[in-house]
């Protein structure tokens, strides 16, 4: 989905001064919705979403469409502030809004609301918390009505009891996490532990609640929380709950934003000075290193750093408090020769016609008259599948793979093959399929395959084929 950039990727800042991440910048003359972004996420099919103070942003690589509440229009969002926004293991998407949480409908692009008449809830900045319980569905945290849990058999949220704690001290719960199938809630500057809804520890951390954000992550192999106080950051090894935090300074400024990467090896911090800093784990212990060289323009402007979120494609994107998001790139991305077959990484042929990567980083090269290659990541020479393997032109002029893992082949000139993800058979339309319409094309330069499985193709003579 991440295409195209709206903007120029620049190397150096609005501010002039250098940056060593060349970086794209967001904001509402790009169409943002707002200048304030609560959250970013990026989903399973590769959309990022912005929560922002006025409006859900989704934004595929070249466009924005922005969700906002509307009362003539069933299936709109319940509010215009969003929060958080989390995935869980059912592919749902949640938005959690200032007032209600919501589930994204695919396939109708709309919205379901839960928790939307709080009568009695006291209208705060944070009067409703969620996160991924330890059976990876969510969990949300009502101030004053306690935790519940969604049911997918029902559509509905349930509420959750912990023997342990009575139900009035479940209504106060400041905030909630999971691993390894263990939950932990922050209740009354209280850590509990709880497994198969039975409370199994709790201590007493703080005196009181007076910490300004808590964030509970995973990092080598370990379960820690993290609570910030103004410039401080106390971290608790929750698999060794009895030894003392290890207590950071980062800055004399109050820490805004939380997160850790997607390989759960650092911690992002930013604060509302715009500082930014990563910590990570050496010997055991966090160490915070200042990242203000890579960030000079938030720096100079001093824009509080509202939300950080680091991809696996070295991608790091942050929101800030009224200048939009920026999307840095922290690696280099070399490009490197795949030669022809005489060489040791090497292709069939040396003039390619199309590339397609899988998820699992196996990459399909279509050649001209060399068929398809196929390597895997963890092969050097490609697998070659041309006309003695059934293939049905050793010309491949488009490539894509559907839900179910089978790879539809465009050729040239003899239409589209599909290998089979169940048999690896490769099999041609129409003479292998059944209840096909009676068309017969030849030159297929494109295919694409929608949100809803549906195979769209660009050919010669027909155009555009469903």
């Amino acid at each position: 989905m991440l295409g195209l950039l709206l903007t120029v990727i620049f190397s150096f800042s609005a501010t002039g001064e250098p940056s060593p991440w060349p970086y794209q910048h967001i904001s509402k003359k790009d169409g943002l919705s707002n200048s304030a972004i609560n959250a970013i996420y990026i989903d399973r099919k590769q959309y990022v979403w912005f929560g922002t103070w006025d409006g859900l942003n989704r934004y595929d690589g070249t466009s924005l469409k922005i969700y906002k509440p509307d009362l003539f229009i069933k299936g709109s969002i319940s509010n215009n502030i969003v929060r958080n926004i989390v995935e869980d293991r059912l592919g749902n998407l949640w938005i959690l809004t200032h007032k209600g949480i919501n589930r994204y409908e695919r396939n109708s692009d709309s919205f379901k609301s839960y928790f939307n008449n709080l009568e009695g809830v006291p209208f705060l900045e944070y009067n409703i918390k969620v996160c991924l319980g330890s059976d990876s569905l969510i969990w949300v945290n009502v101030i004053g009505q306690g935790l519940s849990r969604y049911n997918a058999t029902t559509d509905s949220f349930v509420k959750v009891t912990i023997d342990g704690i009575d139900s009035g001290g479940l209504k106060d719960v400041a905030g909630m996490g999971s691993y390894n199938g263990m939950t932990y809630l922050l209740h009354d500057g209280e850590l509990v532990s709880v497994i198969n809804g039975r409370t199994i520890y709790r201590k007493k951390i703080l005196d009181d609640e007076a910490f300004r954000q808590h964030y509970f992550f995973a990092m080598n192999g370990k379960y820690f929380l993290a609570l910030s106080n103004n410039s401080q950051l106390l971290i608790y090894d929750l698999s060794n709950i009895e030894a003392p935090p290890q207590t950071l300074t980062i800055s004399r400024f109050p820490l805004s934003s939380i997160s850790v990467d997607r390989k759960n090896e650092a911690l992002w911090i930013g604060t509302e000075a715009g500082q930014i800093y990563k910590i990570t784990s050496l010997d055991g212990e966090f160490v915070s290193t200042e990242m203000a060289a890579y960030f000079p323009l938030f720096l100079k402007s001093q824009r509080k750093i509202l939300s950080i979120t680091e991809t696996e494609q070295d991608l790091l994107w942050v929101g800030t408090d009224g200048d939009g998001v920026f999307k840095f790139l922290s690696k280099e991305k070399p490009f490197y020769a795949i030669g022809p077959a005489s060489e040791k990484t090497s292709i069939s042929n040396s003039i390619v016609r199309a590339v397609f990567e899988d998820k699992d980083g196996t990459v399909y090269i279509g050649t001209r008259s060399g068929g398809l290659n196929i390597i895997s990541a963890d092969q050097q020479r490609a697998k070659v599948i041309s006309t003695d393997e059934g293939l049905s032109n050793a010309t491949v002029l488009s490539i894509a793979k559907d839900k179910e893992g089978n790879v539809w082949i465009g050729t040239d000139g003899e239409g589209i093959d599909m290998l089979e993800a169940k048999t690896q058979r490769l099999l041609h339309f129409p003479r292998d399929f059944s209840n096909t319409p009676k068309l017969t094309f030849g030159n297929i330069y494109d295919i694409c395959i929608d949100v809803y499985g549906t195979l769209w193709l660009g050919t010669s003579g027909y155009g555009v084929v469903q």
